[in-house]
């Protein structure tokens, strides 16, 4: 039996093993290697005329009746429920550990973000979303948020800017010279 054999698309030998088992085949195993296979598998699907085929064949009403009565069973509602939940976990989870992952390497941020919260819980501070962006321009563009341009320390905690989220990357990424990049937008 042989231990090796040639991938006509990568031009190489390799291990046997390397090629998934075919019975059509003369000697038991697919034409190409493992790796050729995919990368061909994933050049096919993303051609139009594959997502087209694709496409047809999810929205045909063979297809939509079974789906529909395939998804009214009760085991099958159960374990969609019971997947939610698990998803719904594990983000949970997730998040958690990225908060506090950037609680514990920014506490000075953090502390400064949870005092301006505050402020807009408590009608200190009006909400970043019904003030205009401070850097209006043609660029504006995303949410508003609020900009600590004077630093996260706990005396400048609550002197912010409002900011599109476009403006805010803008001064998040020149952190070090904030009011110098205030008079180049302006």
């Amino acid at each position: 039996m042989k231990t090796t054999k040639y991938c006509p698309r990568c031009q190489t030998t390799k291990p046997i093993d390397e090629f998934q088992k075919a019975k059509s085949r003369g000697d038991g195993h697919d034409a190409y290697c493992r790796l050729c296979r995919n990368e061909w598998k994933r050049e096919k699907r993303k051609t139009a005329k594959y997502k087209e085929a694709a496409r047809l064949y999810n929205y045909t009403p063979q297809r939509q009746a079974w789906y529909a009565e395939y998804s009214q069973r009760p085991e099958v509602k159960e374990a969609k429920k019971e997947l939610a939940r698990k998803l719904r976990r594990e983000k949970a989870e997730l998040q958690q550990a990225t908060d506090l992952r950037y609680r514990r390497n920014h506490p000075e941020r953090y502390c400064a973000r949870y005092a301006v919260n505050n402020a807009v819980a408590d009608g200190r501070l009006p909400k970043a979303s019904s003030l205009p962006c401070a850097l209006a321009d043609e660029h504006c563009k995303g949410v508003m948020e609020y900009h600590h341009h004077k630093g996260y320390a706990i005396e400048n905690a609550l002197d912010v800017l409002p900011v599109c989220n476009f403006h805010h990357r803008q001064l998040d990424r020149v952190a070090h010279n904030p009011k110098q990049v205030l008079l180049d937008v302006r």
